[in-house]
């Protein structure tokens, strides 16, 4: 199972908030977003991966202060929500840790992950 949540943030020395929508909230507000990764079966669940979304403006010169301040790797490029989850997904087809067959997300995710 692939999904996001939002964690409000009331000042802006974090790395990767930014006004964005917050599903916790329901609206766009300043927050850090993460998507996750969780796995189900007959047996249990349990959350298997986690990566760090960070908004295409953090990757410009006027955030370039902010991305050394919060120690984010130079290597680091801008990646969609959608690509953090299809990465996550490799990893742990090509681990093969989990058995699984299908992968579910909302329509975010759904259209995206091929």
């Amino acid at each position: 199972m692939v999904d996001e949540t939002g964690c409000v943030k009331k000042g802006k020395e974090s790395v990767g908030v930014a006004r964005q929508y917050c599903r916790m909230l329901g609206k766009v507000e300043n927050c850090q977003v993460g998507v996750f990764a969780g796995y189900a079966s007959r047996h249990g669940y349990a959350l298997v991966e986690q990566r760090l979304f960070l908004p295409e403006a953090w990757f410009t010169d006027a955030y370039a202060a902010r991305r050394t301040r919060c120690n984010v790797p130079t290597e680091l490029t801008f990646q969609s929500k959608s690509q953090l989850a299809a990465a996550m997904v490799q990893a742990l087809a090509q681990q093969r840790l989990l058995p699984f067959k299908y992968v579910v997300a909302d329509c975010l995710y759904g259209h995206s992950i091929g």
